[in-house]
């Protein structure tokens, strides 16, 4: 059961290049992507199928909106825990052992559940012939969990001893340490995995309070894939899920939304990470960026925008080169990214350098004062990137949203992904939108959300490095990211 911690490089983006279509087929409707349909039970429940019959196999997958963006600072962490005790038993199958049987009895060879900042979901793939009862037990599990106090006991341990080995894990430290400074207020809500106190304080009254608010048909999406038929399935879910009560959107009232601006002046924090090669310095500028909750077109503008400067005969990528002072090797190791979120979405423009020696913090701050001059030269030119570039980046996303399709649990699983972080609109629409992109749109983007915004610079170097560099990282500004300031927890040790 995996506690994930959507870390904005490695987060892969999926591009659709159909618009949904509405042709009614048996209660489903059929859309305009090969072989994938979607319908909507009465009590709200989301259901998506996807025909593809290359093996005797059916991908199922239950997912729920919540996970960190629902969390209190109470109760930070308790989505994962709940998760957890998903399969310690119930009403159908009343223990942890006879979960794992009816798991066998499957014939289930992979089967997970995670928590995210924006989802909780369930998954395994079962054959074909055995569908049905894979939709029965995950219909158990997400409807009647019995929370069993002594599992409920144990399970904490587990979570806990999950929480401190990710807390010493040095990617999780930078992460928290991103977290803490550029979403300042309310930092818990992006961390599914909790603190150690909250998991051990926890009650079962929370958990339930959790089930009954978020694990609700009209917050629920099921998606269900492989050697399977669109009628055949729909009838099966709606006799299995059909009698599931529905109840109040928990989102009614959306969260707090994270400050646009955070940072007042540009921070500067270094990690010292045994991962990195002595010889390299891996930085990273971050930015707030657009949110699908308050801001959905500039997230559009935001995807051509990081696909554009990803050319690797660019004008952005060549001046860097170049550039002398940065010391980057080729065009691989410049990154930009934009990454998508409900209510957290973030830029990270990312490079690695060579020449480590004593200008290397002065070094690093100039590479951020140059992406600030190229924001603002792109925001006042018409040149910068020129048509051909643009229907480049259009060709690209068809073409990723065709090799998305080769498996029905990948495709399902981003068809997920947009489900919580945006809409199921937002994904059948996605290309569509993509294309309306102009160079204004670019410029207006620019302009909202990068021109003239101070940044989160953040490098990590071997630790050899750090330590014969210190008195310069510290003479330019630059805190320490450790295990004991990075979280938000840690409020008492401050970065």
């Amino acid at each position: 059961m995996d506690n994930k911690i959507n870390f904005p490089s490695a987060m892969a983006k999926f591009f659709i290049f159909s618009s949904l279509v509405f042709l009614f087929s048996c209660e489903t409707y059929k859309t305009s992507i090969p072989s994938l349909y979607t319908a909507k039970l009465d009590n709200g429940l989301t259901l998506f199928i996807m025909e593809k019959d290359t093996v005797p196999l059916a991908y199922i997958e239950i997912a729920v909106k919540g996970g960190g963006i629902a969390q209190t600072k109470e109760n930070a962490g308790l989505f994962h825990l709940y998760e957890h005790l998903m399969f310690k038993g119930n009403e159908k199958f009343p223990t942890a052992a006879a979960v794992q049987r009816a798991i066998n009895d499957l014939g289930v060879t992979e089967w997970n559940g995670s928590t995210g900042t924006e989802f909780v979901n369930y998954y395994f793939t079962v054959p074909s012939d055995l569908v049905y009862q894979g939709i029965e037990f995950w219909s158990a599990a997400i409807r009647t969990p019995l929370l069993n106090p002594r599992e409920f006991e144990n399970e904490k341990k587990v979570v806990v001893s999950e929480i401190e080995g990710r807390n010493a894990d040095t990617s999780a430290i930078f992460h928290a340490a991103l977290q803490k400074n550029l979403f300042p207020e309310h930092t818990h809500r992006l961390d599914p995995g909790g603190t150690p106190e909250t998991i051990q304080n926890a009650t079962l009254a929370q958990l339930l309070e959790i089930k009954n608010k978020y694990y609700v048909p009209n917050n629920t999406a099921l998606f269900i894939g492989g050697d399977v038929d669109h009628k055949k399935i729909f009838k099966m879910v709606n006799e299995i899920f059909g009698d599931w009560q529905p109840a109040d959107d928990p989102f009614a009232t959306p969260p707090p939304q994270f400050d646009r601006n955070p940072l007042k002046q540009p921070r500067y924090l270094v990690q010292a990470d045994p991962k990195i090669s002595p010889s390299l310095a891996a930085v990273s500028v971050f930015f707030r960026g657009p949110d699908t909750d308050y801001d959905v077109q500039s997230t559009y503008a935001s995807d051509v925008f990081c696909e554009l400067l990803a050319n690797p005969f660019g004008e952005y990528k060549n001046t860097l080169l170049n550039n002398q002072n940065f010391g980057i090797l080729d065009p691989d190791h410049i990154s930009s990214y934009y990454a998508t979120y409900r209510q957290s979405g973030q830029f990270v423009f990312s490079a690695t350098m060579s020449k480590i020696d004593v200008d290397l913090p002065q070094r690093i701050i100039d590479f951020g004062n140059h992406l600030q001059k190229t924001f603002s030269t792109i925001a006042t030119s018409d040149v910068y990137f020129t048509d051909e570039q643009f229907q480049m980046v259009f060709q690209r996303i068809l073409d990723t949203g065709m090799y998305s399709r080769e498996t029905a649990r990948d495709f399902l699983s981003e068809l997920r992904f947009w489900w919580a972080s945006a809409s199921e609109d937002y994904f059948f629409s996605y290309a569509s939108n993509m294309q309306k992109v102009t160079y204004l749109d670019i410029q207006n983007l620019l302009n909202t959300y990068l021109v003239r915004k101070k940044p989160l610079i953040m490098v990590r170097v071997h630790p050899s490095v750090y330590e014969t560099g210190k008195a310069n990282f510290d003479a330019m500004g630059f805190s320490e990211i450790t295990a004991e300031n990075a979280f938000y927890h840690t409020a008492e040790n401050e970065l």
